[in-house]
């Protein structure tokens, strides 16, 4: 009960995470949830789990058992887990072309993938540990391995499918992203060279298991540095299509130009921004005015204008509530 509670409190914590990055490219919900469920059941159940066993297998018969639990892993799960995950990726680009289009969205989709995928991985293996030194602590034993996946959840098929999705529609390219296919494959090698190496870490230590952890995190930080490196990549376009967007309110006075440069700037920038007021109540203020910029972006291309028209009114209403 407790592990269930604490995977669907980790699973919401990271669709908060992922959905808080979507900013400037806003993905209908229906989507994350057609990608959650594509990672959590088909990739696992109808792809990834029947393959790993048969090719494991293989590997086993071919190379021996200790080859196979050193390596068998590494050589194996980023092949078949990453294609499968990248699978749901194709068929959503293919149901809605119109709607997914810069190497942003499939990022944050790779993402939603990834954590239906770490959901359900994480249940199964909290699941099988409970059998662990024939079942006499099954709590215990399950509780550990829960607390270790959740730890390093994060900067695992999360952050590997969004790099591998960025990589795939880099490669296949679309109406508004061309085909990059050098920079795809590189970053398809990269997210499956990170899986491999955190699935072959006893291989790769071999008598010098004992310093696991420290490879470990290594690798999670090297994987922590490229998620930022490709999130930046990916995002860079649509940050520029939103100062495009937002070009004709500057120019008219509906923001400032400043205000235009930290809503389409990083965090730490938009972070300084609000830091600028010189009360609380006008740093609440500038947030709000920030996030009411990026809603102006999103309302902008609306043919009908209504919800431009709106959110126009709620940026005078913010600016009369910070100056009384």
């Amino acid at each position: 009960m407790i592990d269930g509670f604490m995977l669907a409190l980790y699973g919401a914590l990271c669709w908060w995470i992922t959905h808080t990055m979507d900013r400037y490219s806003t993905l209908p919900a229906a989507l994350a949830v057609h990608a959650v469920v594509w990672g959590g059941l088909a990739a696992t159940f109808f792809f990834a789990i029947q393959a790993n066993d048969a090719v494991l297998t293989l590997w086993g018969k071919n190379f021996g058992q200790t080859f196979a639990a050193d390596w068998g892993a590494g050589l194996t799960a980023p092949v078949t887990e990453e294609f499968s995950k990248g699978i749901g990726l194709v068929l959503l680009v293919t149901l809605a072309s119109r709607v997914i289009r810069t190497t942003f969205d499939a990022f944050i989709l790779g993402a939603f993938i990834g954590l239906g995928f770490e959901v359900v991985e994480d249940l199964l293996y909290v699941t099988q540990s409970a059998g662990a030194q024939f079942g006499t602590d099954p709590f215990r034993s399950a509780f550990f391995v829960l607390v270790l996946r959740l730890v390093t959840g994060v900067a695992g098929h999360l952050a590997y499918s969004a790099i591998f999705a960025t990589g795939l529609f880099l490669l296949i390219g679309s109406p508004a992203q061309r085909r990059r296919v050098l920079p795809g494959v590189g970053l398809m090698l990269l997210a499956m060279l990170f899986h491999s190496a955190w699935d072959s870490v006893s291989g790769i230590l071999g008598p010098f298991v004992d310093w696991s952890i420290v490879l470990e995190l290594g690798i999670m930080a090297a994987v922590g540095v490229a998620v930022v490196l490709v999130f930046r990549f990916a995002v860079r376009p649509e940050k520029d299509d939103m100062r495009t967007v937002l070009a004709p309110e500057v120019a008219t006075g509906v923001i400032t130009r400043e205000e235009s440069d930290a809503a389409c700037s990083t965090r730490h920038a938009r972070r300084r921004f609000v830091r600028r007021g010189a009360t609380r109540q006008e740093r609440r203020a500038r947030g709000a005015l920030l996030r009411a910029v990026g809603d102006l972006a999103h309302a902008v291309p609306d043919a009908d204008g209504t919800r431009a028209d709106r959110v126009r009114r709620d940026l005078e209403r913010i600016r009369g509530g910070a100056a009384s």
